[in-house]
């Protein structure tokens, strides 16, 4: 049903784009048939904010900004139980380093 609902909706969308050639491998095997165009991460058209809106940003969301270095990091998987394990995997290696 799932894979259904995905080739109707992207049939239905004005433009279907992906930012990498996984994404876009991944729509092909759901059956997806037109055109899927590359477009770089939303993310990086985002406008940058000042200094004490950042540190009002992550205070709220409770990070120490007490410590000298804050890392952020997105890790992205189509799966719950393998982002889990890749969490808990890049957590330590970042406490590691860090």
């Amino acid at each position: 049903m799932t894979r259904t609902m995905l080739k109707i909706t992207f049939t239905l969308a004005d433009k279907v784009t992906a930012r990498d050639t996984f994404s876009k491998h991944t729509l092909m095997l759901s059956g997806i048939s037109r055109e899927v165009e590359f477009e770089e991460d939303l993310a990086f058209k985002l406008e940058l904010v000042d200094d004490s809106s950042t540190l009002s940003i992550l205070s709220h969301y409770g990070v120490d900004l007490s410590r000298k270095l804050v890392v952020g990091v997105n890790l992205r998987t189509l799966n719950l139980r393998t982002r889990n394990k890749i969490v808990k995997v890049i957590s330590k290696v970042l406490d590691w380093l860090i």
